[in-house]
């Protein structure tokens, strides 16, 4: 006959083992849980701490624009270089790298001239008929009637797609909207034309009048106007013109010390390897004439291309700081679009801002220069 004594001790052995198993489980799994909240922690600090870091190299920039483009009226030089690969920064635990550009060095899609879209749109090397569709569809989209152009569409168009949405006619907000428009494909945008399409407010629609003049072009109207000395040499149109302070802005060229890689090729008649002799003159020193791109790419391309080019740096300007922080190097990014004027408050405004942004093309450039 078998002792119960022995039988109940097997028994409560076997049941301590499998709370010694169980407890090994919780125990682990516990060590795991902390470690990933350990982990995730770190992560949110380092994030939170990158971000901060590209945050201060937005205001360091915003600094030099101000300080530089405002006031002193210089062009910036040394790490904040306009529209060239720039040196790391270092800051707190990390760094960051900056790079602005200005904004005339792409085509403003609201505001270029037929030909200069036409120009952009060619060098995608699309079908002739694919590329007539996506210029006049642009333009339709665009304009403020519902009258389109031979390849174009409106709203009827759109109206009629499984997804149905309406014609913009007006200013487009984003170059992401683009996507709307019809020929323009997704990756096609995001990939190549966000570079080359700026959608920067019109400056001349900034520019101050001159309080010290008389509006001559109320003259017209008034007794004895005909006989008014001013009116002896001003036409109408150099009337209106005088009342304002400065030139206007010309979107019908792309400024040559503004431009892209991308920008450059897209020109008619533009080589890469001329591309980039011209980045490689512009790592020295900007362009003070357009006429001195001649040396560079000779006679015949400078004819084709000097329509499309001025030397005129515009008010807006895009920043975009990748800030570094922790052991892990962790990256976070900040794009902003500033417009710089002495006349407003702290001389400048921001008119775009996004968070999460991230550039591999500004990470690739600075590896390239640093093993160079």
């Amino acid at each position: 006959m078998s002792n119960p004594l022995k039988n109940e001790s097997g028994i409560a052995l076997f049941l301590v083992l499998w709370v010694m198993v169980l407890l090994t489980v919780i125990a682990g799994e516990f060590s795991y849980s902390m470690k990933t909240e350990i982990n995730l922690v770190r992560n949110l600090k380092e994030n939170t701490q990158a971000y901060y870091v590209a945050l201060a190299g937005v205001h360091h920039a915003i600094y030099e624009l101000v300080l530089k483009r405002a006031y002193l009226e210089e062009r910036l030089s040394g790490t904040f270089r306009l529209n060239a690969p720039t040196p790391p920064v270092p800051f707190a635990d990390g760094g960051y790298l900056i790079r602005i550009d200005n904004e005339s060095g792409k085509v403003n899609v609201n505001e270029a001239a037929p030909h200069v879209i036409e120009m952009v749109i060619a060098g995608l090397d699309a079908p002739e008929k694919e590329e007539r569709i996506m210029v006049d569809s642009l333009l339709d989209w665009r304009d403020v009637d519902d009258f389109h152009h031979v390849n174009g569409v409106e709203s009827d168009y759109y109206s009629s797609l499984p997804e149905p949405y309406t014609c913009r006619n007006g200013r487009l907000i984003s170059i992401e909207e683009l996507v709307y428009v019809r020929g323009f494909q997704r990756e096609l945008v995001h990939d190549y034309l966000k570079e080359l399409f700026s959608v920067a407010p019109n400056e001349n629609l900034y520019r101050k009048k001159r309080s010290d003049i008389q509006d001559y072009t109320t003259l017209e109207g008034r007794e004895g106007a005909d006989d008014h000395p001013i009116q002896q040499f001003l036409t109408l149109e150099k009337r209106e013109e005088s009342l304002y302070i400065g030139k206007k802005t010309a979107y019908d060229k792309i400024d040559i010390n503004s431009a892209s890689l991308r920008m450059l090729t897209s020109l008619p008649g533009m080589t890469s390897e001329l591309a980039h002799e011209i980045l490689t003159f512009r790592l020295e020193k900007d362009f003070d004439s357009v006429y001195e791109l001649k040396p560079i790419v000779g006679n015949s391309v400078f004819k084709t291309i000097e329509p499309y080019l001025k030397v005129e740096e515009g008010a807006f300007y895009t920043i975009r700081s990748l800030g570094t922080a922790g052991d892990d190097k962790t990256i976070q990014g900040i794009k902003v679009m500033v417009r710089v004027d002495k006349s407003m408050v702290n001389g400048f405004k921001v008119v775009e801002w996004l968070d999460d942004y991230y550039d591999p093309g500004m990470v690739e450039s600075q590896t390239e220069t640093q093993g160079g």
